[in-house]
């Protein structure tokens, strides 16, 4: 699905569910982000705050335009093998005794 600004969307119910294994922001920049802020202690909600903008920026941009663009490919693939399950669910009902 395209809008008018060119940006297409997956739909709802084409959206894997239960794969934070494929989601960017699980498996690559939280990952990133809780190392960069395990390193500092802050005391202060001002300091807490600079460690948090501090730490998100420590994450090179180019890791993170790797991840999400893998993104795509990654749903295919999880879709691609939901797919596979299905099928071979229906044809393995065929065959029970």
């Amino acid at each position: 699905m395209k809008t008018d600004t060119g940006i297409a969307f997956i739909p709802f119910q084409h959206i894997p569910s239960k794969s934070p294994d494929i989601s960017p922001m699980d498996y690559c920049a939280f990952g990133l982000f809780k190392r960069a802020l395990s390193k500092r202690k802050p005391t202060t909600i001002d300091g807490l705050r600079k460690v948090v903008e501090e730490g998100w920026n420590s994450i090179p941009m180019e890791i993170l335009r790797t991840a999400l663009l893998s993104w795509k490919s990654g749903c295919r693939i999880i879709v691609h093998k939901k797919a596979i399950r299905s099928k071979l669910k229906k044809y393995s009902l065929h065959f029970k005794h």
